[in-house]
């Protein structure tokens, strides 16, 4: 009887071990929506956010956004869509861009202590960039600058 147990034991310790490597291999292998955006030659990989639920989580939980990566919100219309800092830990600048792939405006150093505060562009816009801050000023990007979009996925 001693050894049935032990192997019940050892038997759940290995379908909960599988079930953990499936789980991990599921979120980290999954294929997640990259694409590239190309503002003045400066190449950033993009995650999209075309969901309502994608567009509401955005960055926020995340620790930092390293350099060359962005999140780019997939709109179903040209508008002049707010944003707001909750839940986020970093500072980011918006780029907002139209549906000529024009940048429309640029709101810059946005900080997690600016929440409740909503930011919205001048002009209607069908996509926004969210970067690391100051990555608008560094690559001198400028309203009315064209913006290349490359997919992948």
């Amino acid at each position: 009887m001693h050894h049935v147990r032990k192997a019940h034991i050892r038997d759940y310790f290995l379908v909960a071990f599988l079930g953990v490597l499936f789980l991990w291999a599921y979120l980290v292998l999954a294929p997640v929506s990259r694409s590239t955006v190309v503002i003045d030659g400066v190449a950033i990989a993009v995650q999209l956010a075309r969901t309502p639920a994608e567009q509401e989580k955005g960055l926020s939980g995340r620790s930092a956004l390293p350099d060359g990566e962005g999140m780019l919100f997939v709109f179903d219309r040209p508008d002049r869509y707010g944003f707001w800092m909750r839940d986020m830990h970093f500072a980011i600048d918006i780029v907002w861009i139209d549906n000529n792939w024009r940048i429309v405006d640029i709101t810059h150093e946005l900080t997690p202590e600016s929440y409740p505060n909503t930011f919205a562009p001048s002009a209607p816009a069908l996509y926004a960039l969210e970067v690391p801050a100051g990555s608008a000023l560094r690559y001198s990007w400028k309203v009315g600058d064209s913006v290349d979009f490359v997919a992948s996925n």
